[in-house]
């Protein structure tokens, strides 16, 4: 294969795409055909990187496999001792809303649990005629505010990772 349909093959492919390809060669089993490795590292080298890429692909290089395996692979959650470490980019952000978020979805099943158990209280202790009403309305409120606080709670996930995939994009096209 010519060099150029290399190039154009990785020119489809994200920076982070690219740089976890490279790192997976040099450290894990799935290793590409050496013309595919050299064309990989060649198309690094010319296409335009961020400063925090290019440290990256530096990084890979010139680094052990040993030693490359035992760090965070991109993407990865990292520990508070490794957060200190790392640029910005690969850090976590807006941990309150995560936790919120996180929250707000542990509300949300209890609202729905609690909802089930008076449910059942109410129709195991009701009798005669019309006695369904108080029930099926407590299941619709019920189901409501689950609903709305599950809603919530994922907004505010969707939120975060489009902050996330927006500052990803941004650092790509750097």
């Amino acid at each position: 294969m010519e060099n150029n349909q290399y190039n154009k093959f990785y020119s489809k492919k994200s920076v982070t795409e690219l740089i976890e390809q490279l790192r997976s060669h040099r450290v894990t089993g799935i290793r590409l055909a050496e013309d595919w490795y050299e064309a990989l590292k060649i198309h690094l080298n010319e296409r335009e990187l961020s400063d925090d890429a290019r440290k990256m692909v530096d990084h890979i290089l010139s680094t052990d496999p040993t030693t490359l395996k035992n760090e965070t692979p991109i993407g990865q959650p990292l520990n508070e001792s490794e957060k200190l470490n790392k640029p910005l980019s690969f850090v976590e952000k807006y941990p309150a809303l995560r936790t919120l978020s996180g929250v707000i979805a542990i509300i949300a099943w209890t609202v729905a649990l609690l909802t089930v158990i008076i449910v059942i209280t109410l129709l195991s202790n009701s009798s005669g005629e019309g006695s369904w009403v108080l029930p099926v309305g407590t299941l619709a409120i019920g189901a409501i505010f689950f609903i709305a606080l599950l809603a919530y709670s994922e907004i505010i996930k969707v939120f975060v990772d489009i902050e996330e995939n927006t500052r990803r994009t941004a650092d790509a096209t750097k």
